[in-house]
């Protein structure tokens, strides 16, 4: 077995362990996260009919960039709209849904997401 999937099982192992009740989202965060140095993680949601997000788990990210997430910028993630119609279970990444271009003239980007430090989704 390579590295690869075994990080890939202990994921899902965690997955697991949080719907049977052995195992917390923060612990699952922390486990990703760790694979990628410097980064925050978050498990978001988002209500496309309200435009309001959140984030209820996140790892290496300050309270008060999600709390301004919450107040304002979640109605302009350019993202969300992509996110939308991606089909459940389908993993997808920020430049699925628009380039780095195009997200670099957007106020999400130059009044929140930049300011924070935010590179990719």
């Amino acid at each position: 077995m390579n590295i690869s999937q075994q990080v890939d099982d202990k994921l899902i192992d965690s997955i697991y362990g949080i719907v049977f009740g052995e195992a917390r989202w923060d612990t699952f965060l922390t486990e990703l996260n760790g694979l990628l140095p410097g980064a925050g993680t978050s498990l978001f949601y988002h209500d496309a009919a309200r435009a309001e997000g959140s984030s209820q788990f996140h790892i290496n990210m300050d309270q008060a960039w999600i709390d301004t997430y919450t107040r304002y910028y979640c109605r302009l993630n350019p993202w969300i709209s992509g996110l939308n119609r991606t089909p459940p279970g389908q993993g997808a990444i920020g430049e699925d849904f628009i380039s780095y271009a195009e997200l670099s003239r957007t106020e999400f980007f130059n009044d929140f997401w930049h300011r924070h430090e935010g590179h990719g989704a």
